[in-house]
Formats: C-alpha cells, sequence, structure tokens
C-alpha cells in the first residue's frame, strides 16, 4: 500500500513535466479550434443527426480485427515465449495509458506488462516495441506515399511526404548505427556515474535486444505482414464511416488520409491525441473537397469509436491482472529510470 503511494505521488511531482503538459494541451485546444474553425453548426448537427449508424457496427468489428493484428504483430516480434492473448492485453493496456495520462507512457507500459508475465526480459519487451513502431510506421508512410503520386496534393502534403520520409529515413540510420557501435556503447556507459549504473545496463540490454530484432529479417517480414493487415482494417474503416455519413471513399483516399492522421497524431497533445486526430483527419479529407462537416463528422466518430474499444479493452485488462493505472504508470516510470525492481 505504502509503495503505491509513492507511486502515484510520483506522478504528480512536476520536475520539468508540467511544460511539456501545458504544450501538449494548448497544442490540442489550437488543433481542435481548428477542426471546428469554418464549420457550421446547424449543418454539423443536422448531419449528425442523420447519419447511418448502422455503419459503424462493421467499423468497431475492424477496430477489432486491426488490433488482433497489431498485437499479432508485436507478438511475432517478442517470439513464442509471450502468447497472443498476453500481447493483445498489454497492448490495449498501453493504449488506456495513453488515452488517459500525459507523458504517452503506453508504449512503455506495454513492455512492462509483457515482460511481468513472460520470460522476455523488460530491455527486450521494450526493444521488440520499437522495432513495432518502426514498422507500423514504414506501413502507414508508404500507404501515403503511393496514395500522394496518384493525388493532386497541396503544397503542404508534398512537404509533409518529403519531411516524413527523411525523419524514418534518420531514424532508421540511428537504430542501426547503435546496434552496430553496441561495444563501444557499453565501454562509454560504464563509465558513468554510480547512481546511473542501472540505467546503462537497461540501455545496454535494450540495444542488444534490438539487434537480435534486426538480425531476424524473415520475423521481421512476419511482423510486417500483421502490421500491414492492420492498416488494412483502419483504411476500411474510413470507408465505413464515410458512408455513414452518404459519401464514399476510394482505397486512395484512405490511404491519404489516414497517412496524415497517423502523423498528425505524433504531435505533442493532450492524452488521447484529442484535438490533432480531428484536425489531421479533417485536413485531409478537404484535399479530397469533402464538406468540412461532413470531415468532421468522420473525424469525431472515428477517433470517438477507437478511445472507447481501446479504453474499455485496456481497463478490462487491467482489472484482470490486478494492475491500475497509476499503478503502471508508476511502473513504466520506473522501467525508464532503470529501477532493479522492475529490471529482470
Amino acid at each position: 500500500m505504502e509503495l503505491e503511494n509513492v507511486r502515484e505521488k510520483a506522478l504528480v511531482k512536476t520536475d520539468g513535466r508540467l511544460p511539456r503538459l501545458a504544450l501538449g494541451l494548448l497544442v490540442s485546444a489550437a488543433a481542435l479550434a481548428g477542426a471546428f474553425w469554418g464549420v457550421r453548426p446547424e449543418r454539423f448537427l443536422q448531419l449528425l443527426l442523420q447519419a447511418d449508424y448502422l455503419y459503424l457496427l462493421p467499423a468497431a468489428v475492424l477496430i477489432l480485427l486491426g488490433l488482433a493484428a497489431r498485437a499479432r504483430s508485436w507478438q511475432t516480434l517478442l517470439g513464442e515465449g509471450v502468447s497472443l492473448r498476453r500481447a493483445f492485453s498489454a497492448l490495449n493496456e498501453g493504449y488506456l495509458l495513453n488515452n488517459v495520462l500525459p507523458f504517452r507512457l503506453g508504449e512503455v507500459g506495454r513492455a512492462y506488462m509483457v515482460s511481468r508475465r513472460s520470460r522476455v526480459s523488460a530491455a527486450e519487451a521494450l526493444s521488440s516495441v520499437l522495432v513495432e513502431r518502426i514498422i507500423d510506421v514504414v506501413v502507414s508512410l508508404s500507404g501515403f506515399i503511393v496514395a500522394f503520386f496518384f493525388v493532386v496534393s497541396p503544397g503542404w502534403a508534398h512537404q509533409v511526404a518529403w519531411a516524413a520520409g527523411g525523419t524514418l529515413v534518420v531514424a532508421l540510420a540511428g537504430v542501426l548505427f547503435l546496434v552496430s557501435r553496441r561495444h563501444q556503447m557499453r565501454r562509454l556507459l560504464e563509465q558513468l556515474p554510480r547512481r546511473w549504473l542501472r540505467l546503462g545496463r537497461l540501455a545496454d540490454a535494450f540495444v542488444g535486444g534490438l539487434g537480435r530484432q534486426m538480425s531476424e529479417p524473415r520475423r521481421l517480414a512476419r511482423a510486417a505482414f500483421w502490421s500491414t493487415i492492420a492498416w488494412g482494417t483502419a483504411w476500411l474503416q474510413l470507408w465505413f464511416l464515410l458512408k455513414a455519413f452518404g459519401s464514399t471513399g476510394t482505397a486512395i483516399v484512405s490511404l491519404f488520409v489516414l497517412g496524415v492522421t497517423a502523423f498528425g497524431a505524433a504531435l505533442p497533445s493532450s492524452p488521447g491525441a484529442i484535438g490533432v486526430y480531428e484536425l489531421s483527419t479533417v485536413a485531409g479529407l478537404m484535399v479530397f473537397d469533402y464538406p468540412r462537416e461532413v470531415a468532421l463528422g468522420v473525424a469525431v466518430l472515428s477517433h470517438g469509436l477507437q478511445l472507447g474499444i481501446m479504453s474499455l479493452l485496456g481497463a478490462v485488462a487491467l482489472a484482470r491482472d490486478g494492475e491500475t493505472v497509476l499503478g503502471l504508470a508508476g511502473e513504466a516510470q520506473a522501467l525508464l529510470r532503470g529501477d532493479g525492481s522492475v529490471e529482470r
């Protein structure tokens, strides 16, 4: 009980996090205002009242299938020591953490939950999360670039495509550099002050896990396959949501819009990417001349459906595992600090 209180107190300490939280809230507020800018309230309300909400049923099923495919992609990287059920639960627990708390600790939180109930170490779980996220970005970016070549896009879309591609190349180069220079990095870590040695050992194990992940191309290919399936469900989901408002869409529309949304949601924001998700989706759909009210309706329904389903699944998984949101957040922070209590 005392340990739980310590964790909860740690969450309210600012130690430099308050400015980051304020920036995220400011960005979300500005983005939300931008998403609603120019929307005619009476037309938007009428659109919501006349929408065919039966299309939400297949959209919800697709979200569930997409989550299962993402869990399968991650579980492929984790190996046979982690079951698909465990990966699915941890994935949604991580999403719940991102949806209700700031600082996006969900990725670290899901790594902790997997390491807690399997033979996979925390460092190995973290490295698998990073590789899974890289694969996810590559698939999303590939879809966006394919769509870009079929769309007469405005100048900002061209710049976003090149910037995203450049960022991805730099990130991949950084990962490969770390892996190839592990022995040099280990020597540097050994020179750290005593209080940083735990974190140094965790970093060394993390890079070692990355090396193992990157050295198995067949496993990476299988993970990429399941990630593509996950994105396929998301692309199809957008088609159903457009149908709910009496509109139609194409594969190119879905590829482009979800690519823009994925990169927009990566911006600093409030928990759950409120605002930035809506603005990105609206901006992407308006490239194809959808009415602003329709674009906003699709964005709101899509985001609300995802947040609701992911949070519900995450809450059920946390309850089954005997964990709380604040408790998991505390463990994630401890893992980032390299505390021995979570380092295996």
